[in-house]
């Protein structure tokens, strides 16, 4: 599977990034480095398009998913590819 290609930012936008994201991983509890590997997430991408988490009804933030990278532990829920919305491809046959 390929690897999903991270947002790239000016300077600038780098440093508010950084704060942005360090003030979101502050109050939902998350790690405090955006590059974490256990992350499979581009938290870039999300800034840039002025998006950040949102709470379900039990609390709990998630961010948007279509900067999840396509290994991301939660990109299939219930049967959808979170990451585009469609329903998982069935490749039962190629066991």
């Amino acid at each position: 599977m390929p690897e999903r290609t991270r947002t790239k930012l000016s300077p600038e936008e780098e440093r508010k990034f950084q704060s942005w994201y360090r003030s979101w991983a502050i109050r939902i509890g998350i790690d405090q480095n955006p590059d974490h590997p256990l992350h499979k997430y581009d938290y870039r991408g999300s800034y840039k398009a002025g998006l950040g988490p949102t709470p379900d009804k039990g609390g709990a933030y998630h961010w948007p998913s279509q900067y999840k990278d396509y290994d991301h532990p939660n990109r299939y829920v219930d049967g959808i590819d979170t990451i585009t919305g469609k329903p998982m491809k069935d490749i039962s046959w190629r066991s």
